[in-house]
C-alpha cells in the first residue's frame, strides 16, 4: 500500500465513524425538535465539504495528490469541529 492509499483509507475510516456520529446527532435534532438548527446545518455544510474533499483526492494523481493534503486537513479539523459543537449543543 502506497502512502496515498493509507492517507485515504484514514480519511474513510474517519469519516466513517464520524458519518455514525451524525446520524445519532441528527437523531437527537429530530427528538428535541431542532433538525433546523445552525449547528446542524454548519455540521452538514462541513460534511459535504469533507466528502468533496475526499473525492478530489481519489481522483488525483499520485504526485498531485500531496499538494492537496493541507487542504484536505483543514477540512477534517474543520468536520471534527463541527460535530464535537453539535454534540455539545444537542
Amino acid at each position: 500500500m502506497n502512502s496515498k492509499e493509507a492517507y485515504l483509507n484514514k480519511l474513510e475510516g474517519q469519516l466513517n465513524e464520524w458519518n455514525a456520529q451524525i446520524n445519532l446527532l441528527l437523531s437527537r435534532a429530530r427528538e428535541t425538535g431542532a433538525s433546523d438548527s445552525e449547528a446542524i446545518t454548519y455540521l452538514q455544510q462541513k460534511k459535504t465539504l469533507a466528502q468533496t474533499k475526499l473525492e478530489k483526492l481519489k481522483n488525483a494523481g499520485e504526485q498531485d495528490w500531496q499538494s492537496l493534503q493541507e487542504e484536505i486537513d483543514d477540512a477534517w479539523s474543520n468536520l471534527g469541529v463541527a460535530i464535537k459543537t453539535a454534540l455539545a449543543k444537542l
